[in-house]
């Protein structure tokens, strides 16, 4: 029998090897594909439509002998769900760290609004803004340790964030393979998850971080309301970044959630 295929999705920003620490060991066990998602792919500017990722996911999850397991974080986390509500045959099990939760009246809105409005946001507004190169590798390691947003991510996962993250420009420089304009522009069209839950859907189990910002605890219980048969996991201290603060923690979760299945 061949060796089933799990299918990591990652966030918006970020790139397949920041995972590292937690795809690695699920290697003896699972065949598992984390593609590059469009926008890493692609040299023209992508539309921001996120439904242009979730299609994009298809041809990984469809290369697959059998059902996958779709494991995706953020970005990645409403892409599969999107990809699961179309074919939910596709899937044996999803679980989803720190799906993005917008309510879908916002996320219409924001649809809705002018270009100049949405550039606004402050997601996408912190994109746009961010340094994207540097000299060389020392000084983005600084930069980067010395975040806010990186402070419960531990020296090694951060490596593998910035070794993974980074690519040489034409001057010699190191810059960020993942666009900040392309991040930008995802954040500006956000898909909200809420509708998605009504469609039929393979097994799922969430994961959130006690500190989130894009996904709290109000959300959490919104789910357990909607799909009461979902495992629902919270984990303490854990920011948005949930997989690459606590990934040793999220990958035991994975272990008994996947055993179990």
């Amino acid at each position: 029998m061949s060796t089933q295929a799990l299918v990591f999705a990652h966030a918006n920003g970020f790139t397949p090897g920041a995972y590292a620490s937690l795809l690695n060991p699920l290697r003896t066990r699972f065949d598992v594909r984390a593609p590059a998602l469009l926008p890493l792919r692609r040299q023209a500017m992508p539309s921001g439509d996120w439904a242009e990722i979730a299609a994009d996911l298809a041809s990984t999850v469809d290369a697959a002998p059998q059902p996958v397991v779709g494991v995706g974080h953020s970005l990645g986390a409403v892409a599969l769900l999107m990809l699961a509500a179309q074919r939910p045959q596709r899937f044996s099990r999803l679980v989803l760290i720190e799906p993005v939760a917008m309510p879908a009246w916002a996320c219409w809105l924001l649809r809705l609004a002018p270009a100049g409005v949405r550039e606004r946001g402050p997601l996408a507004r912190a994109s746009r803004r961010r340094e994207a190169r540097w000299p060389g590798f020392d000084e983005a390691w600084a930069q980067a340790r010395a975040r806010r947003w990186f402070a419960g991510v531990a020296d090694e996962v951060l490596h593998d964030v910035l070794s993974d993250g980074l690519q040489p420009a034409a001057d010699g420089s190191l810059q960020l393979r993942f666009d900040p304009a392309w991040e930008a522009r995802l954040y500006e069209q956000p898909v909200s998850l809420w509708p998605l839950l009504a469609r039929p859907l393979p097994p799922m189990a969430l994961l959130y971080g006690e500190h989130s910002r894009l996904f709290r605890a109000a959300d959490a219980a919104r789910w357990q309301r909607l799909r009461p048969q979902d495992t629902v996991q919270r984990f303490a201290t854990a920011g948005h970044l949930l997989p690459l603060e606590q990934p040793q923690a999220v990958l035991a979760s994975l272990r008994a959630l996947l055993q179990a299945a």
